[in-house]
């Protein structure tokens, strides 16, 4: 029998704190998962289950453990272990999605959940993800990067607001809705711009796509071949967004599966 896989959860991102939400999720299903704790300065614990499900508010505190093995990284504990030691990937954000976990665990030969490393680079950027898929025909809201100074990212923002009209803006590589913004009226652009220079990565601003938002994942099977899941319907309450309070929190918003869509539109979606 295989040995029980290490659920990799915490961070170093601004999506820490979601990520020990699905760490304690997981541990429901996966029971006998040993947590590893990545800390915000890099460090990895083991810690128990029960701690794990004892820590209260996961959205609003931080995740301290309080006992256990501490090595200095991942890369230091991937080391010690025989190759072909399971990994299951609950990190938000950051090192955990873009790709950098992913290397570190390839290189010791220890398999993980979700997408490869270079993949998961690919995705993980917004605005190179819009790039590939418009390649091959998907239809993409119309988009540019914005990044620069005030001035820089006040002149491009005018731009995009005289071509396309109301604007989303999101930074280029993070998740979580966090640094969500929408640019509704030009006189939102000073704040929104503001907002965007102070932003220690570029942003992305698409064009303001109004109606029914689906969310569709796809399991790719031992045997190499798709399976579309049933879309979810991300139903929002009127003048709300889908941001952190919407996602994680369910402020003014539900999530509901199978999507309250015509089969037509769940089949084409």
């Amino acid at each position: 029998m295989s040995a029980p896989p290490f659920l990799l959860f915490g961070g170093t991102s601004s999506e820490r704190r979601v990520s020990v939400a699905s760490a304690q999720n997981l541990l429901g299903v996966l029971p006998d998962a040993q947590p590893l704790f990545v800390a915000a300065d890099g460090g990895v614990f083991l810690c128990c289950s029960a701690e794990v499900h004892a820590h209260e508010g996961p959205f609003a505190a931080d995740f301290v453990p309080q006992d256990g093995r501490r090595w200095r990284d991942l890369p230091a504990l991937a080391a010690e272990l025989p190759p072909l030691t399971p990994f299951f990937i609950a990190l938000h954000g950051g090192e955990g999605e873009n790709g950098t976990v992913q290397a570190q665990l390839a290189r010791r030969g220890h398999p993980f959940t979700a997408s490869g490393a270079a993949a998961s680079a690919l995705a993980f950027d917004k605005a190179q993800t819009k790039a590939c898929v418009a390649a091959v025909g998907v239809p993409c809201a119309a988009g540019a990067r914005i990044v620069g100074d005030a001035a820089q990212v006040t002149a491009q923002l005018q731009a995009a607001y005289a071509a396309w009209g109301p604007l989303v803006l999101k930074p280029v590589a993070d998740g979580s809705s966090v640094g969500l913004l929408f640019l509704r009226l030009a006189a939102e652009l000073p704040a929104a711009a503001a907002q965007g220079a102070a932003a220690a990565q570029p942003y992305l601003a698409e064009a303001l796509l109004v109606g029914v938002e689906l969310t569709v994942a796809v399991v790719a099977r031992g045997d190499g071949s798709l399976q579309a899941l049933p879309p979810t319907e991300v139903r929002l309450d009127a003048g709300r967004s889908f941001d952190f309070a919407g996602k994680y929190l369910g402020q003014g918003s539900r999530e509901i599966t199978p999507a309250e869509v015509a089969p037509a539109v769940a089949a084409a979606a």
